[in-house]
């Protein structure tokens, strides 16, 4: 293992993580194709800067220390970018009300990652950390939940050393993410990378944007999810390792009414 496994936090396989997928991205590569891919970028595409100065960041940080030997044979960072269903506890005056917030955001989705990642509709994937894990066999890379600092402590523990982390810092701006990254090194410089997957296999849920999306007819997505992968819309209860069950296919109630709560007598 090199220093870049160093001070970074992952979590268990079973751990839920969610994508958000824009409605023509989900049908171009999820839905409407023989095989599904999911498609690693190099980092220095994402749009936020900070992030494609993380190579040169790294390897400057090699040269004055000595240890090139860590990232040298190391040409490209490829990111995959996932969210976790998990609110901030200092938030919250006691662990029923965290999980409560925790349950809505796992029912409904974030508000915010809709309107970034999906403005005019889209879909809402979950798996595990271990059935990603899955499809990188035989690739070197890494993973891990990210954390969040201002800009000055972001930009100067990725200038100071690999061993913070640099791969696994964001910006505070970006942390209703919740980020839970993967990022696969190769020797050779690539732009993208796209592996092949089985829906069944990495799928547990499909969650339709809220059906208040503008341009979007959530109910015309859910038709096609249903219609085009044979799953029948029922619910049931997933089982790690089991192949016949079916991912749960629901439309995000996110923006329906709310009824009053019942007062008590």
């Amino acid at each position: 293992m090199t220093t870049l496994d160093q001070s970074r936090e992952t979590l268990p396989d079973d751990t839920p993580i969610y994508k958000y997928i824009d409605k023509k991205t989900f049908f171009d590569y999820y839905l409407n194709t023989d095989q599904p891919t999911l498609l690693f970028r190099n980092i220095h595409e994402w749009y936020d800067s900070h992030e494609g100065r993380i190579k040169g960041m790294l390897k400057a940080f090699d040269s004055k220390t000595g240890i090139a030997q860590e990232t040298q044979d190391i040409q490209s960072y490829l990111g995959s970018c996932w969210a976790l269903c998990t609110d901030d506890e200092r938030l919250y005056d006691s662990n029923i009300e965290l999980e409560l917030a925790n349950n809505e955001l796992v029912k409904f989705g974030s508000d915010a990652m809709w309107q970034t990642y999906c403005p005019e509709g889209g879909v809402r994937i979950q798996t595990t950390i271990g059935k990603l894990r899955g499809i990188l066999e035989g690739f070197e890379y890494l993973h891990g939940r990210m954390k969040y600092a201002t800009q000055r402590v972001a930009v100067g523990r990725s200038r100071t050393g690999i061993k913070d982390g640099a791969l696994f810092i964001k910006r505070i701006p970006f942390r209703h993410e919740n980020e839970y990254r993967f990022i696969i090194t190769l020797p050779k410089q690539t732009q993208s990378l796209s592996l092949q997957f089985e829906l069944m296999d990495l799928v547990d849920e499909f969650l339709v944007s809220p059906k208040k999306k503008q341009g979007c007819d959530s109910e015309q997505i859910k038709k096609a999810i249903t219609k085009q992968t044979s799953y029948q819309l029922a619910d049931f209860h997933f089982t790690v390792g089991e192949r016949e069950t079916k991912p749960r296919i629901r439309i995000s109630e996110l923006y329906d009414k709310v009824l009053p709560a019942t007062a008590k007598k």
